[in-house]
């Protein structure tokens, strides 16, 4: 144990830099040594492999409580076994990077060759914490070559005692501590990881620079505000600042002119200009994508092909003051969701009320809602929804529980242009349809509760229908509310057949079955169901 606190030690005294530009401390919270090898984790001369079984073997150690005195962050094996890469033994130690606050694979594997080892320790440990080695591309296009005499450079010489961390791991660690995931790292430690402590000059934190250039024009942006740990900079193992670098507020909260098109939308569509196409060598436009991204993704720049199911990540983030989803007023600032308001303020309490007005008290509005209980086979009109209207709710419940009872939702313009299940083609999974910069999201018809749902302001007017291929079989249960402005005129229609289907009802028909689940569990996968023609007795038939 003394030699493990010892290499500690001195990897914790290196994080104490401050040329690392942050406040790292290096805590041991146990220290287990394994003297029977079956009881430990499968070590071989396969780093990747000692690495993924450490990780696995760690866990049971772990209490997942942040707060538990025995939780830790990440875990450390130090090893005499010689690791070997794929053209050589030269392995001193293997991590993945930017792994700290996933505890499954929070963890490094080190070759320890004696005291030197330190060093190996601390380079990994910078992997864990997101940092690339410094002749990695991006940190040579950032800041040029660096040379060979930093923490983490590929291939360890000699250490740089005035500076041992690269500006590029520097950089890369307070990307990765102001994208959120300093939070839970941030526990109070019992105890430090040893070393003699020396009376070392500590820092204070100099002026808050200017406020900088506002990330928006209008709409509501933000602008920053920063400072340095100089006053003076540490020296001697003193202590870095510790609290905030970095300072924002709102600005150009004005309303943007309607153009139709919102700030995320606009940033997709700069990528229309790389005219990039799909196989068939067709131009591809891109539109935001909402649906199927995960909470913690929704500050990346996710885009759709329009008209497609392919997407790109084309940024890591979207322009701070870009709204976080379609149905919030957050916004993202530096990578991360942050409350806003309806007045584009970030932290206000403004809210927006059912008619859609910040700040109001309800009063301008009035609750539309109907329903629709009978249809023919084909399209059938259900409502049209005026401009102006707000917060929009369709529900079509499948007939008892059946998943495909015949019965879609489907949405049409004024125009006669299908937005959604159009041409009986029907949407199997969720989706975003966009309607001049105002999103409405769609369930997707697998589920047993299709539905429709809008937040803002629609911007013109839709119609929306019941596509019905089975009336007789299985009666449609759609129900509908929305909010629209005194002022604005509605009636509603008359139940009407659309015009647009001249499709006699069938005596037979195609039943869809359940979708298979996915061949993968990401990327590009396939699902399968079964189409079978049956007559309304539910029997196979050959005349569909």
């Amino acid at each position: 144990q003394s030699h493990v606190l010892t290499l500690m030690a001195v990897a914790a005294n290196i994080y104490r830099h401050p040329s690392l530009r942050n406040a790292v401390n290096l805590v041991v919270v146990k220290v287990l040594v394994v003297e029977d090898e079956e009881a430990g984790p499968a070590v071989s001369d396969n780093g990747g492999l000692t690495l993924r079984n450490f990780c696995d073997w760690q866990q049971r150690f772990n209490p997942p409580s942040d707060r538990h005195p025995e939780h830790y962050d990440t875990a450390v094996l130090l090893t005499r076994q010689d690791f070997c890469g794929y053209q050589s033994c030269d392995t001193l130690g293997v991590a993945d990077i930017g792994t700290m606050c996933d505890r499954n694979k929070s963890c490094s594997v080190i070759e320890d060759e004696g005291l030197q080892a330190a060093y190996t320790l601390a380079h990994e440990l910078g992997h864990v914490l997101s940092m690339p080695h410094d002749d990695s591309k991006t940190c040579e296009r950032l800041f040029g070559p660096l040379g060979q005499q930093h923490v983490m450079a590929p291939l360890f010489v000699q250490l740089n005692r005035t500076q041992p961390w690269s500006p590029c791991s520097a950089t890369y660690l307070t990307e990765f501590l102001d994208g959120g995931h300093g939070e839970a790292r941030a526990a109070a430690p019992a105890a430090s990881a040893g070393g003699a402590q020396c009376d070392g000059a500590s820092s204070r934190w100099g002026a808050w620079s200017p406020w900088g250039p506002c990330s928006r024009t209008c709409g509501g942006g933000v602008h920053f505000s920063h400072r340095l740990c100089d006053s003076p900079r540490p020296r001697h193992g003193g202590r870095y600042c510790e609290g905030q670098r970095a300072r924002y507020q709102s600005c150009r909260t004005e309303e943007c002119p309607p153009d139709g098109k919102s700030f995320r939308e606009q940033q997709c569509e700069k990528y229309n200009s790389y005219n990039l196409t799909d196989p068939q060598g067709e131009r591809l436009e891109w539109v935001p994508k909402y649906a199927g991204v995960s909470p913690r993704d929704r500050c990346k720049l996710f885009c759709r092909a329009r008209g497609r199911s392919e997407f790109k990540v084309f940024e890591a983030k979207v322009i701070d003051g870009t709204l976080c989803g379609p149905e919030t007023l957050s916004v993202c600032v530096h990578g991360q969701c942050v409350k806003a308001s309806c007045d584009h303020v970030v932290g206000s309490s403004k809210k927006l009320d059912k008619c859609g007005v910040c700040g109001g008290n309800g009063s301008t509005c009035r609750k539309i809602s109907g329903s629709l209980n009978r249809s023919k086979y084909g399209y059938n009109d259900i409502v049209t929804i005026p401009a102006g209207a707000t917060n929009i709710d369709i529900k079509q419940r499948s007939h008892r529980g059946v998943r495909h009872d015949g019965n879609y939702l489907a949405l049409r313009t004024q125009e006669g242009r299908y937005l959604l299940n159009g041409d009986f083609a029907i949407s199997a999974v969720e989706q975003d349809i966009l309607v001049k910069g105002t999103i409405l999201k769609y369930s997707g018809s697998m589920t047993t509760l299709e539905r429709l749902q809008s937040f803002r302001r629609l911007p013109e007017p839709l119609t929306v229908q019941l596509l019905t291929i089975a009336s007789e079989l299985y009666p449609p249960k759609v129900k509908y509310t929305f909010f629209l402005p005194k002022d604005v005129p509605f009636g509603k229609q008359k139940e009407q057949k659309s015009p647009h289907v001249i499709r006699p009802m069938l005596t037979s028909q195609w039943v869809l079955g359940d979708w298979s689940e996915c061949s993968k569990t990401c990327g590009s996968g396939w699902q399968r169901r079964t189409v079978e023609c049956r007559d309304v007795e539910g029997r196979a038939s050959p005349a569909c």
